[in-house]
């Protein structure tokens, strides 16, 4: 059985879930985990991106996070994700 901290940290934008699901299609490689909160979506058993309830992760690696982050500074919110009080680096 689930407690209510579980169901509050799994709370997700379904409209967004259903936008990520509908890009990635039926691909075999594509597998879908409840993890760090949030609805990540696995290819080829790595993380690619995810759904919280804050919005969409999107994994870009090290060598890409810096011009990833100042190309959407300019049109979105876009951040660093930080697990728990952890900086995540890519």
């Amino acid at each position: 059985m689930r407690s209510a901290w579980h169901d509050r940290m799994m709370v997700r934008d379904d409209h967004l879930v259903a936008q990520v699901r509908e890009l990635v299609g039926a691909d075999p490689d594509v597998d879908e985990r409840r993890m760090f909160g949030s609805l990540i979506f696995m290819v080829g058993g790595n993380m690619a991106c995810g759904v919280r309830n804050d919005g969409l992760l999107v994994r870009v690696g090290r060598d890409a996070t810096d011009a990833a982050l100042a190309e959407a500074s300019s049109t979105s919110i876009a951040r660093p994700a930080a697990l728990i009080a952890c900086l995540v680096e890519g």
